[in-house]
C-alpha cells in the first residue's frame, strides 16, 4: 500500500483525504490476464464487512512490470479499517489490511 502511484510513499496509515494505492509485482503474466481489486471496510458504520463496497478490473498488458489500483473519494474516507484483496484469473493472490485515522 502507498499513499501516491509510485508508490514511494508506503503506508497501511492514511488519512480521509488521501487516495489509496496498491501496487504488486508482476512477471510472466500473458497479455489479457484479468486482475481486480476487492475493497472492504471493515468496521465503517453503514458498510457491510463482507461485500465490497469497491471492485476495480484490469487486464494485464504487455511491459508492465508493477500494476497498481488506485482508490479515490471526493467526499474524504470514514475512519476505520479496511481491507484490499487482488485477484489474478479469480483467484486470490494478496490481501492487504489498512486504516484511515
Amino acid at each position: 500500500m502507498a499513499a501516491d502511484e509510485a508508490g514511494a510513499n508506503r503506508t497501511t496509515v492514511f488519512s480521509s483525504t488521501d487516495d489509496f494505492f496498491v501496487h504488486f509485482d508482476v512477471a510472466g503474466i500473458e497479455v489479457g490476464t484479468p486482475f481486480q481489486s476487492r475493497w472492504y471496510a471493515l468496521d465503517v458504520e453503514g458498510e457491510d464487512p463482507n461485500t465490497p463496497f469497491q471492485t476495480i478490473d484490469y487486464a494485464y498488458e504487455e511491459g508492465i512490470g508493477n500494476i497498481f489500483f488506485q482508490l479515490t473519494n471526493s467526499d474524504g474516507w470514514p475512519t476505520g479499517n479496511y481491507k484490499v484483496e487482488v485477484y489474478m484469473n479469480g483467484s486470490k493472490v494478496g490481501e492487504q489490511l489498512f486504516s484511515v485515522q
